[in-house]
């Protein structure tokens, strides 16, 4: 088992499931010894409890008749806390499971004698008519449909459910069959891009009636002031480099100066352009040198023709190795730079 905490591709991952599903089936003292524990290890990685619920699934419903019983009894407690788990794959693929387990072993109850069955029976009831009715869930399902039903672990290690196609509609089947986590991935991935879509769209929405509300008879002023004082804060943004010197009413310029600093101010506002000045050489020097350090990592390209013998051809490759700065071009024959239609097409 513990080949499944390594990381592994989804079809690579349903062989070593379906082994361990066999072993479990051969030998039921040890699914309570050690699928039971790992299934109630919820810090293992999400991808190995997945394979853990899909082993725990086909147990039950693979197993033989005078044990299954026993096995729902210890298997079901550990797996329904995973349909509350944060990560989308393993919830999604706990849900299409579970609700096969409920399905089978738990026959639709009685509307009228349901004051008399127990409180958590009624529960699985409710939950099955959620899995079973939900529309995400049915999305889910029929993403699936043909593989769910298809799959048999005692069939699935026999050469011909190795080699051969489960469903009869597979386009592009090579010898391995696609494993249910692979559609469930497939169907989520679809899913997420679709909530991101509606997601951006009810922000927006949102955003548009909260301005509407905002933008009452008294408002349109006050949203119009606000929008001008955030209009002028980038004028101010760059204190330090320009200054913009406005006299107040009270204040009357020196008619008499000829400048309104003096020479030291000027002085030292000189020393600080220059300061400016010798900063933005070392920057450009520093970059510089870091180009160059890039440059000199890069490998030097040489292009190998060697097969090409049209001198059309050649020439063009030639025009392209200069513009893109290879280090060389390998021909065939060195004597096609003599040839007149290889120089005319070169230079």
């Amino acid at each position: 088992m513990s080949l499944l905490q390594r990381n592994n591709l989804p079809s690579v991952r349903q062989y070593l499931e379906t082994f361990a599903i066999n072993i479990y089936m051969k030998f039921p003292s040890l699914v309570a010894e050690q699928l039971v524990p790992l299934l109630r290890d919820y810090d293992m990685r999400p991808q190995a409890l997945s394979s853990h619920v899909f082993i725990a699934a086909n147990v039950i419903l693979h197993a033989s008749k005078d044990i299954q019983l026993r096995h729902l009894d210890e298997l079901l407690p550990p797996i329904l806390p995973l349909l509350t788990s944060h990560h989308h794959s393993l919830r999604g693929f706990t849900q299409v499971l579970l609700h096969q387990v409920l399905c089978k072993f738990f026959p639709s109850l009685d509307s009228k004698s349901s004051e008399f069955i127990p409180l958590e029976k009624r529960c699985f009831e409710d939950l099955k008519l959620y899995l079973a009715n939900n529309s995400d869930c049915m999305r889910l399902r029929a993403s699936m449909e043909g593989y769910l039903d298809a799959y048999n672990p005692k069939t699935s290690v026999t050469p011909a459910g190795i080699f051969v196609s489960r469903v009869e509609q597979e386009i592009g089947f090579e010898c391995v069959p696609t494993s249910l986590m692979e559609q469930v991935i497939n169907f989520l991935n679809d899913v997420r891009e679709d909530l991101r879509c509606s997601m951006a769209k009810d922000i927006v929405t949102i955003k548009n009636e909260s301005l509407n509300m905002a933008a009452g008879p008294g408002s349109t002023e006050e949203v119009s002031s606000a929008c001008e004082e955030k209009l002028e804060l980038p004028k101010d943004a760059h204190l330090d480099f320009q200054k913009k010197i406005t006299f107040s009413k009270h204040e009357k310029p020196d008619l008499g100066s000829s400048s309104l600093l003096c020479k030291g101010e000027v002085y030292k506002q000189l020393l600080e352009m220059e300061k400016e000045d010798d900063l933005l050489d070392q920057l450009w020097k520093s970059r510089s040198l870091a180009l160059e350090r890039v440059r000199g990592n890069r490998q030097h390209i040489i292009l190998v023709a060697s097969l090409i013998d049209r001198i059309p051809n050649l020439a063009g490759l030639a025009r392209t190795c200069e513009v893109f700065k290879t280090q060389g071009l390998a021909v065939a024959d060195a004597k096609i730079v003599q040839d007149k239609q290889f120089q005319l097409i070169r230079f």
